[in-house]
């Protein structure tokens, strides 16, 4: 509209300067017409008065559309003044046409143009609403349905919570009853204690007893096992005093071993049970060679046959070691010393015994060190076990010189002693007859011109 206007302005102020100029040249042109012209000019006059008011108005109209437009006090800048205002809201001058009105119509139209865009953006708001809503709405009911499983689940705790809450008081008088009769039980556990404590210091005094007395019977058991026999192991069957030999009817089918001796009595004087008296051997024999299942060799231990009553064919043997199908089992502990020098005579006692066929199943060697059968390092714990009724004898050596012994010995010495009282412990405990190394060589028919005494009580015959 205020385009509209200002045109109407222009146009009459185009009229009036038209106009102005016609009269005036009419009136260079015509005297004549002089008073038509004055006619005219007053006629002139009269819409130029018109015409001005007209433009007043005008002007007054257009002030009043740049007061609306926001651009009060302009004159004829209505035009660049719009501009300026696209200008700072469009961003671009060079896309402002010259003419407000095509302006306005391309704001307009780029309005338009933005308002679709923003309802096409609108509506694409709305339809992600729209599934944003229907996901609320699925979520919604999900955890409506969530909230049913919880209510559901705490229904079903709470049952269980009041079952487990009935067994639980179920549980805890049963406890509480139970607790009763283990008070009870403890009480009667309590006496039985005691009265057992009674009667195992009892059984315990007994069992003392009853060992000092086994201990005495298995040593005259000993004795009586040295000094008498039953039926002799052999006889002989040639004896060569030339050579100093003699044959004995026993040999490998008996188990024979080279090495054992024995001692040789009178025929006809093997009756049951006759005393083994020193005065009744004979001499003694050494067996030297096995011929054959029942025929070996021995010689005559120089200095043992009687000048008196040599030996002749018939006479029976016996030896204290040697049984058909059983080798002598011993254990050793202590220190070995038997033939007068002052070194050890370990290794001499163990050539002794293997060549009498001795097996000694447990040792503690000079250095306090326990020694299996096959030479193996066995702890102090197992020499209960190691020494069974199966062994024999067991064999205790000398204890050691402690004055003139250094600091280490003396420590290997405590340490011997301590084997030494839990071998004899197990020897005890299983039948095993304890005796001194010089009973024991004594017993096995051994002679040295030293035997060193050691304390134990040595094997009477």
């Amino acid at each position: 509209m205020a385009a509209k206007d200002s045109n109407s302005l222009v146009y009459s102020l185009s009229v009036f300067v038209i106009l102005t100029l016609g009269f005036g040249v009419a009136w260079y042109f015509s005297i004549d017409h002089k008073n038509q012209l004055n006619q005219k000019l007053a006629e002139t006059s009269k819409a130029e008065a018109t015409a001005k008011a007209a433009i007043h108005n005008l002007e007054d109209e257009v002030n009043s559309l740049k007061s609306l437009v926001g651009l009060p006090g302009a004159t004829d800048e209505i035009v660049e003044g719009g501009k300026a205002v696209i200008v700072k809201h469009a961003g671009d001058a060079t896309s402002v046409p010259t003419a407000l009105e095509a302006a306005m119509v391309t704001n307009a139209k780029n309005r338009d143009l933005a308002s679709q865009s923003a309802t096409d953006q609108l509506s694409q708001t709305y339809t992600k609403l729209a599934e944003l809503n229907k996901s609320v709405v699925a979520h919604e009911q999900a955890m409506q349905a969530m909230q049913a499983s919880v209510r559901e689940k705490e229904d079903e705790l709470r049952v269980k919570d009041k079952l487990h809450s009935e067994k639980l008081a179920k549980a805890e008088g049963d406890i509480d009853a139970k607790k009763s009769e283990l008070r009870t039980e403890q009480d009667n556990f309590d006496t039985f204690l005691k009265t057992s404590a009674i009667e195992i210091e009892i059984l315990e005094k007994e069992i003392a007893q009853q060992r000092k007395a086994l201990i005495v019977l298995r040593r005259d058991k000993l004795k009586l096992e040295g000094s008498t026999f039953e039926r002799p192991d052999g006889a002989l069957t040639v004896v060569d005093h030339n050579s100093n030999t003699c044959y004995l009817n026993i040999g490998t089918a008996d188990e024979l071993r080279v090495g054992i001796q024995f001692s040789v009595y009178a025929a006809g004087g093997s009756e049951a049970g006759r005393t083994l008296n020193a005065k009744e051997v004979k001499g003694k024999i050494e067996v030297i060679d096995l011929l054959g299942d029942h025929l070996a060799e021995a010689r005559i231990i120089p200095g043992t046959e009687k000048a008196t009553d040599p030996l002749t064919v018939g006479d029976a043997i016996f030896s204290s070691i040697y049984e058909p199908g059983r080798k002598l089992q011993i254990a050793v502990v202590g220190l070995l010393d038997f033939d007068g020098n002052p070194e050890s005579d370990r290794e001499e006692f163990r050539r002794i015994t293997a060549s009498a066929g001795i097996e000694v199943v447990l040792e503690v060697d000079d250095d306090a060190v326990i020694l299996g059968q096959n030479g193996e390092q066995v702890p102090e714990s197992e020499i209960s076990s190691r020494m069974t009724s199966d062994t024999r004898f067991l064999v205790i050596g000398a204890p050691g010189d402690r004055s003139s012994a250094d600091e280490s010995r003396i420590l290997i010495y405590d340490q011997i002693e301590s084997h030494q009282r839990e071998m004899t412990k197990a020897a005890e405990n299983n039948g095993v007859y304890v005796l001194s190394l010089s009973s024991f060589l004594d017993f096995i028919g051994y002679s040295s011109k030293r035997l060193v005494s050691t304390g134990a009580a040595p094997l009477q015959r």
